[in-house]
């Protein structure tokens, strides 16, 4: 998808209000990680994706979150075609505003990862898996060869061993922002303003954000 646009302020999702979603187990990211150390079920889980919840507290069928992975890793193709990451970026060492333009689109398109405070699920969805998503596509992908038909092998990717589905989704194009000298901020749920730029172009039109079931692809200004 072409996108254009002028530099805006950043403009993150609305943060929910937890007296209206009171079946959530997971509203705070310290609710997950006590679940996954003093339980059964959550030591068995899955690190990389069991904080995914429908608002009745039910985990998420393997088809979407497959749609949420395809989500973000849309949006981290979107960011390295626009240089704001590269094949030596981590997820610690990201700049700021790459961080914050993952977190609030990908919490745009996927309202599931709404449903706790201060985007931390989004957050943890990055921490968890872009380094899979980096050792595919940026260092794996670099040995692929070139086909008789001049197209290159792709690797598929696969997360904590479970093969999700990929559905189809329209693609997501993440904000650009100034340069910002390629500061980095650690992996606490610290604001850090920044500019981004957003702009909208799809040839889909995806229904907006009207609750935690419908995941949705928002228009960028």
């Amino acid at each position: 998808m072409d996108v254009t646009g002028s530099l805006l302020k950043r403009n993150p999702p609305p943060q929910l209000d937890r007296a209206n979603y009171l079946k959530v187990r997971f509203w705070t990211e310290t609710e997950w990680k006590t679940w996954r150390a003093t339980t059964a079920e959550g030591q068995q889980s899955s690190q990389y994706t069991s904080f995914l919840e429908d608002d009745d507290g039910k985990p998420l069928p393997s088809k979407q979150i497959g749609d949420i992975l395809q989500s973000a890793r849309d949006l981290w193709h979107e960011l390295h075609k626009r240089k704001f990451i590269d094949s030596d970026t981590t997820w610690t060492s990201m700049s700021a505003s790459a961080k914050w333009n993952f977190r609030d689109e990908v919490t745009r398109a996927c309202p599931e990862l709404n449903l706790g405070e201060d985007l931390w699920k989004s957050d943890m969805l990055g921490k968890k898996n872009y380094g899979s998503f980096k050792q595919t596509w940026f260092t794996n992908r670099a040995d692929d060869k070139v086909s008789g038909s001049g197209k290159c092998k792709v690797k598929k990717e696969s997360v904590d061993s479970v093969d999700l589905p990929k559905s189809k989704r329209a693609r997501l194009s993440p904000s650009p922002s100034p340069d910002d000298g390629n500061s980095n901020i650690n992996d606490s749920n610290t604001q850090i303003p920044t500019s981004i730029s957003a702009s909208s172009a799809s040839s889909s039109s995806i229904q907006s954000v009207s609750g935690p079931h419908t995941p949705s692809i928002p228009s960028l200004h």
